[in-house]
């Protein structure tokens, strides 16, 4: 199996089921559907659907992470299904919509308008990126805690209280070995080379939707929505 299959377009309909196993060739494709300078919202949505399987996988206090994406994407989800959903298709729309609506500035709709929560879900990102990209230039002979520890302490936990910060470095003490933690990232039907080659992909694709909306929020003054 020749890791340029993780290339093929793999991304369509229904193709997230919550009974399916964690996939990094779903993330990778759902990501790769999103342009530089705008966000497919959908395939956005189902990136983090996708992800929240590996955040399950990993157990413990991380469960708080799961229930925060599940909230979050069942909010978009619930834009693009709506009357309004032509209003949601992507990131720049989505802002103009609810920026000319006064949306953003309705008290009563603060949890739940599409660009504060997408802006939530966005700041995860970084996580998910470092911890992919920690893990695939580890050996099997380090410790995951640190390389956890690390990847957190540099992205989310700028956003998060302190209880929920040292909930976290409890919690990656419980993190499975690095061998097994490969396999539950990158699946088990891969070689390491191609486990590799698709962790790095994901990692250069998720870098560069991160950037993209980091200057989308940027350009509309959006990063401190309450």
């Amino acid at each position: 199996m020749e890791v340029t299959v993780c290339e093929e377009k793999i991304y369509g309909e229904a193709i997230i089921s919550e009974n399916d196993s964690f996939d990094l060739r779903i993330v990778y494709e759902c990501l790769r559907s999103c342009k530089d300078n705008d966000l497919d919202i959908s395939a956005y949505v189902d990136a983090y659907a996708n992800l929240n399987r590996l955040f399950h996988k990993l157990g413990g206090l991380f469960k708080f992470i799961v229930h925060d994406i599940s909230d979050k994407t069942e909010i978009l989800r619930t834009h693009l299904n709506s009357e309004n959903g032509h209003n949601y298709k992507t990131l720049q729309k989505m802002i103009s919509y609810e920026k000319e609506n006064k949306v953003l500035e309705n008290t009563d709709l603060i949890y739940t308008n599409g660009s504060r929560t997408l802006l939530r879900l966005h700041r995860s990102l970084m996580f998910v990126v470092k911890l992919i990209d920690g893990v695939r230039l580890s050996s099997d002979d380090d410790k995951i805690a640190p390389l956890a520890k690390t990847a957190y302490d540099t992205t989310l936990a700028h956003y998060h209280p302190w209880l929920i910060r040292k909930g976290v470095h409890l919690a990656v003490y419980a993190l499975p070995s690095r061998k097994r933690l490969v396999t539950d990232i990158a699946g088990s039907n891969l070689t390491t080379q191609e486990a590799n080659r698709l962790m790095e992909m994901t990692v250069e694709i998720g870098e560069r939707v991160y950037n993209a909306v980091e200057k989308i929020y940027a350009d509309h003054n959006l990063h401190n929505l309450p």
